[in-house]
């Protein structure tokens, strides 16, 4: 997203136009924490309108596909679209009894916290693109190639892990692969509900 922008501030927080307004682009990081700390420190800040809380996300509905795109727009009440868990929801099985146990289509982890800056007024759309679907496990857990405290992969335990389990390696690489498209797909998204807020 961050490639669209032209007049690009150098810092933190990327500043630019895209679509003819001017945004803000922050990187939150992963998990519910690193959410907390960006809406903490981000969410008072007066000229703020709307918030566009951006990023990837399972599938738990059997009818989404890779690459697709849910958007949901946070109001008072409603059922929820996507839903937030504190770590990844890594396995077909544990999709399943989430999808059942909350008639959600999709699973973050960052959403839920993120709309909290509704709190200052601000409005909030979750817009998620689908990195793995339903019927998908999870290559490799999460915790293996990702430190959550520093907020950066580990690609020696992940390579660790590989050689350990080589049958996986294959599956990671492709899902490695898709994410380009997946990344694609949400920019398009992101900019398409840009310019429906002028």
């Amino acid at each position: 997203m961050r490639k669209r922008l032209t007049e690009v501030e150098i810092g933190e927080v990327k500043v630019g136009q895209l679509g003819g307004q001017r945004i803000a682009v922050v990187h939150t990081g992963i998990g519910p924490e690193a959410a907390e700390q960006a809406v903490e420190e981000f969410g008072r800040q007066s000229g703020i309108r709307h918030w566009i809380g951006a990023g990837f996300a399972g599938a738990l509905a059997p009818e989404l596909a890779v690459a697709d795109v849910v958007v949901q727009e946070f109001a008072v009440g409603g059922k929820r679209k996507i839903i937030s868990r504190p770590m990844p929801v890594e396995t077909v099985a544990g999709k399943a009894a989430l999808y059942r146990e909350t008639g959600a289509v999709a699973v973050d982890m960052e959403t839920e916290t993120l709309a909290k800056c509704r709190e200052w007024g601000s409005a909030f759309t979750a817009i998620r693109a689908i990195s793995d679907t339903a019927e998908q496990a999870l290559p490799v857990p999460f915790v293996v190639w990702y430190d959550f405290r520093r907020q950066r992969p580990r690609p020696f335990r992940l390579l660790a892990w590989l050689a350990m389990h080589p049958g996986r390696v294959v599956p990671f690489a492709r899902f490695v692969r898709g994410l380009s498209a997946v990344s694609e797909k949400l920019a398009e998204a992101i900019q398409s509900r840009l310019a429906g807020l002028r």
